[in-house]
């Protein structure tokens, strides 16, 4: 009776419409296009393709173009999402511009995303027509990693804001079709005409990392930058090589790194940037971040101008710069914090109508100039800072006014330790001031000054049109020293609460 059960119970299954279409089934075999497991296309001499277009066309999303030596002249454009293009390695492959382009092309667009291109040689210089002007360019909502290439030979483009190496989005294409994104590193650009590698516009981003960007030099034609991220677009700048990028004009600047009309959040860290016309330069900049950089020569080491806000410069070592190491021009609210700057031709920080910013724990050693100038700005906070050794005067403090300078070592600088001059209303406390080559503190109609609690290695020598001056709570070696009060002056310099005498060793110690 169980045998029976079992016959019955397979019987009844084989009868189940389900499985009779289970045992109808055969599988399909489909043609080449219709397979979805990448493959690999070679190219080269003997190899399936013997240009990268040909490729380019048979290729599938995510299929890899792997290219063997030779040197291909040609233009792509990349939109199939996630292909890579590839040097086969070993191989030496280069990628020329054909002589005759159409206007304002790429030697490689990409339009697709998650693309990647890998170990080329991208040479622009074979362009005659000067219509090349990106090696490669990045639109269209399009993204790509882009490693490992040498790109150059782009100065020969017929529009000077060109001749980029790298492009990602552009601002002079409205919507989607302006934006890119892409991750950058590894590669080394050079021989351009505008600059290295461009992010802009239309929020475009990119990271771009362990790069060397090289610039032309001193030219007298075109303003160059290293990188530029702009117009909207943001980015990281971090670990490059970035030189030479110069401009002989001293009132349109070439820079290693220029950040332009964007408040989005961009940092710009860890670079080492010699040797251009202004190393770091943030123009309308809201909420940028310039971290821990070596600045090297130049004119500028780093300049925040023209209306920026909210921008962080933090742990620079900035060094023999032309001019000015650190500059803040037109600008407030920004953090000029933890800076090394050491041998300006100059000065080491400066501020032109530039308010409440706030300039924390730098130091300021040989400058040619002043360590710190604040040129009629206005409610700027100094803390802890240190300026020593530097050719005029530590702090120098012309016109604005509403300053206050805190727990700040001023020391063998040429002529004064902190020097106020047309200003109004500044005050200077908790702060040791030694062995400067005139005075302490000098006061040149410099109304309002409040003077208290500071350890004056040196004198405060107060001139007869500074009014309204209070100094009291300090210890003044050499004492409060003034011209011949003009009437109606008021210098309470209230002797009582200052000690006035030579400075003993243990004091002196403690100043320097």
């Amino acid at each position: 009776m169980v045998g029976t059960f079992i016959r019955n119970l397979f019987r009844r299954q084989a009868k189940s419409p389900a499985l009779e279409r289970l045992n109808r089934f055969t599988p399909r075999l489909e043609g080449l296009e219709g397979r979805w497991v990448p493959a690999t296309l070679n190219v080269g001499s003997g190899q399936a393709f013997a240009t990268l277009g040909a490729a380019l066309a048979a290729a599938q999303a995510n299929d890899t173009i792997q290219v063997f030596s030779g040197t291909y002249q040609e233009t792509l454009n990349i939109d199939k999402n996630g292909i890579k293009l590839t040097e086969k390695p070993g191989e030496t492959a280069i990628i020329t511009a054909p002589p005759d382009t159409d206007p304002s092309e790429a030697i490689i667009d990409v339009t697709g995303i998650k693309v990647k291109i890998e170990g080329f040689e991208i040479d622009g210089s074979t362009n005659g027509d000067g219509d090349v002007h990106a090696g490669i360019r990045i639109l269209n909502g399009g993204s790509a990693t882009i490693r490992n290439n040498v790109i150059h030979g782009l100065s020969g483009a017929n529009d000077p804001a060109f001749g980029i190496g790298i492009q990602v989005g552009a601002s002079d294409v409205t919507g989607a079709a302006g934006k890119g994104a892409a991750w950058i590193d590894w590669n080394a650009v050079h021989d351009y005409l505008g600059a290295g590698v461009l992010v802009d516009g239309n929020a475009s981003s990119a990271t771009i990392k362990d790069n060397t960007i090289t610039g032309s030099g001193a030219t007298a034609t075109t303003v160059q930058y290293g990188v530029q991220i702009s117009r909207t677009a943001s980015g990281r700048v971090e670990f490059n090589d970035i030189t030479n990028n110069n401009f002989g004009d001293e009132f349109v600047t070439s820079a290693g790194v220029l950040v332009f009309e964007t408040t989005a959040k961009t940092v710009v860290a860890r670079n080492y940037v010699e040797n251009n016309q202004t190393g770091i330069y943030l123009f309308t900049v809201g909420n940028g971040q310039v971290l821990n950089n070596d600045v090297v020569g130049g004119d500028y080491g780093i300049s925040v101008e023209e209306f920026s806000f909210n921008n962080l410069v933090k742990g620079n070592d900035v060094c023999n710069a032309g001019v000015d190491g650190i500059g803040v021009y037109d600008s407030s609210n920004n953090q000029i914090k933890s800076n090394d700057v050491h041998g300006s031709g100059d000065t080491g920080i400066y501020l032109q109508n530039a308010d409440a910013n706030e300039l924390f724990c730098n130091d300021l050693e040989n400058n040619a100039g002043n360590g710190i100038y604040l040129f009629a700005s206005s409610n700027n906070t100094l803390w802890d800072n240190e300026t020593e050794n530097n050719g005029a005067n530590g702090i120098l403090i012309e016109e604005g006014g509403h300053n206050t300078i805190t727990f700040t070592a001023s020391a063998y600088n040429s002529v004064d330790g902190i020097h106020l001059l047309n200003t109004v209303c500044n005050t200077i406390q908790l702060s040791v001031i030694a062995n400067n080559g005139d005075h302490g503190i000098a006061l040149y109609n410099a109304d309002g000054t409040t003077i208290r609690y500071n350890i004056i290695i040196g004198d405060i020598f107060v001139s007869a049109d500074s009014t309204d001056v209070s100094i009291f709570a300090n210890y003044v070696s050499e004492g409060v020293l003034e011209e011949e009060v003009a009437s109606g002056a008021d210098v309470a310099t209230e002797d009582w609460l200052n000690s006035v005498a030579d400075a003993d060793a243990e004091t002196a110690e403690l100043a320097t």
